[in-house]
């Protein structure tokens, strides 16, 4: 769209040693939230709506779809 927009990020620590990271694309923009392991690995992504994504292995995408393979 031709503009300029300030990106938030904003970082809370858990006391299990993991994190949540809170995004904000602009400020017009619903944030979304990251959370992470002691480790930095994704354990899942909240999105606006109350959409969820979670990491998945293709042992689990087989499963939940009953793909053949």
């Amino acid at each position: 769209s031709g503009r300029v927009t300030f990106r938030s990020e904003r970082v809370v620590p858990e006391p299990s040693g993991g994190f949540r990271i809170f995004s904000r694309p602009s400020p017009e923009q619903p944030e979304q939230m990251s959370v992470f392991d002691a480790q930095g690995k994704l354990l899942r992504r909240e999105l606006p709506g109350g959409r969820v994504m979670t990491p998945t292995t293709f042992e689990q995408v087989r499963s939940i779809w009953k793909l053949q393979g």
